[in-house]
């Protein structure tokens, strides 16, 4: 399988590609190293053992997604990693993380459908459950937009936006993960 990871430079992206590698899979990098560096990617090629495709690019960049998949395509799976992430600079620059965030996931569904990619995966965040009452969180905790950074919203309404998305084709399948970091 040939996968195509956005942010696959930073801590969550760089360990899943030595694991697409070690289970066999072909992994094609996107990032801007705007939360990462290139080192990254050389500790990642002295790991697997193998030198990872790897563009820069900022995934919020229709025409250069579309172009860096044109050249390194096709692909099977987009997991979209690529994100601001810090919640407390998320009150400081709301427009940035709703740019960022929402923007990059757009771009992305967008390039899923122009491209035939059927398989999505989405890093979300544990941040979305609104109430506290439902701890311990699982999967069908109560969430919403009542939350209190543009961190959080912003990973939420990705979420909603996906869901909206997958109806609209049967063969479309999306996930999005919540984990704490």
């Amino acid at each position: 399988m040939r996968v195509l990871l956005t942010g696959g430079a930073g801590y969550i992206g760089a360990h899943t590609v030595v694991e697409l590698i070690a289970a066999g899979h072909e992994a094609v990098i996107f990032d801007d190293f705007s939360c990462s560096s290139p080192v990254a990617i050389e500790r990642i090629n002295e790991i697997t053992g193998t030198q990872v495709c790897n563009r820069t690019i900022d995934v919020t960049d229709a025409e250069a997604v579309r172009a860096g998949i044109d050249e390194t395509g096709p692909f099977d799976a987009i997991i979209h990693l690529a994100a601001r992430k810090a919640i407390g600079e998320s009150v400081s620059l709301p427009l940035e993380y709703y740019e960022n965030n929402v923007g990059s996931t757009i771009v992305m569904l967008a390039a899923m459908r122009e491209h035939g990619i059927s398989t999505f995966l989405f890093s979300g965040t544990g941040t979305v459950y609104t109430h506290q009452e439902d701890l311990p969180f699982v999967e069908t905790s109560r969430t919403g937009l009542a939350l209190p950074n543009p961190y959080s919203k912003s990973k939420r309404i990705c979420e909603e936006i996906m869901a909206d998305f997958a109806r609209t084709g049967p063969d479309r399948r999306l996930i999005g993960f919540r984990y704490f970091n």
